[in-house]
């Protein structure tokens, strides 16, 4: 039995990790659909520059910030990181003010403003759209976590099964993330960041090991890691920049001058992990030699 074997910790902290993300996003999805009129959106938005605002909404734009001006406090409280502005924002519904302290990078003036909270939909969610949501934020991650751990059950020594969870895993990235604030935020962050990072090489390892070790792989072992390594070093950057986004930007000053870089390397190394997954099973399917390894091959197309 899986709990009783050395994966069985792995399995059950990755069972509980899944389970709380994805309750916290059934929460904000409901939460979204039944309270969307009266919760008040984000004012302002944030890239890679730390505290220098980038997102300018039109309430934003309304009492005077603009673009690169850099946000010194928000609330009742100095501004460190992300949840600081989504706890204010959970304070408060739509047609509340929210004080805000800005440092202006026009002259470095400081400036007290207050923002009139506009709501995140400006009227009820259509019944299509509650279908859409719940389809694709709740119902198909929910199904892709259950056929992930399924299959870890009953092969937990096999490691094409893990490779299969991380896939099922990265479906998740679609589940809201709004709800959680804090160090929880933080945690959630890196994880969706993780989840979506590790996806294509998830995908490319599965390729090369189901149903049987690519013969490429045997002759030159070391091959992958021409794609796995940069992935890997760029999918750390950014998960670091996701997690600190959350709590303390000034952590990330470091990541500034490599983040436009790591994300770009990150997005087009995604890219060929797609085509990769595809041209290697592809490749499997017309030289495998086993009638087997045809029929497994085939359920994945």
């Amino acid at each position: 039995m899986i709990l009783k074997s050395p994966t069985g910790l792995l399995f059950s902290m990755l069972l509980f990790i899944s389970v709380s993300y994805f309750v916290g996003g059934v929460y904000g999805v409901f939460g979204y659909l039944l309270n969307g009129t009266t919760l008040a959106k984000l004012p302002l938005d944030f890239g890679f520059l730390g505290s220098q605002i980038l997102g300018i909404p039109i309430e934003a734009h309304e009492v005077g910030i603009r673009r690169y001006d850099k946000l010194l406090e928000i609330g009742d409280r100095p501004f460190l990181g992300y949840t600081d502005m989504v706890e204010e924002i959970q304070k408060r519904k739509a047609g509340d003010l929210l004080p805000v302290v800005i440092r202006r990078a026009s002259d470095g003036s400081i400036a007290n403003l207050q923002i009139k909270l506009r709501p995140r939909l400006k009227e009820a969610v259509p019944a299509w759209n509650w279908l859409w949501k719940i389809a694709t934020q709740i119902v198909f991650p929910f199904f892709c976590m259950l056929i992930g751990f399924w299959v870890i059950w009953n092969k937990p020594r096999d490691p094409r099964a893990w490779l299969l969870l991380a896939i099922m895993l990265a479906s998740s990235a679609f589940i809201p993330t709004w709800t959680w604030t804090g160090y929880s935020a933080a945690f959630v962050a890196g994880w969706q960041a993780l989840l979506s990072s590790m996806l294509p090489a998830a995908m490319v390892m599965f390729a090369i090991y189901f149903p049987d070790r690519s013969q490429i792989d045997r002759s030159w072992p070391w091959l992958k890691w021409l794609f796995l390594a940069p992935l890997s070093i760029c999918s750390a950057v950014v998960v670091w920049w996701a997690v600190f986004k959350q709590i303390n930007m000034a952590l990330n000053d470091w990541t500034m001058p490599y983040l436009n870089g790591a994300f770009n390397a990150k997005q087009i190394l995604g890219m060929a992990g797609f085509g990769l997954f595809f041209a290697i099973l592809g490749r499997k399917s017309t030289l495998a030699s086993t009638k087997d390894a045809r029929r497994r091959l085939q359920l994945l197309g």
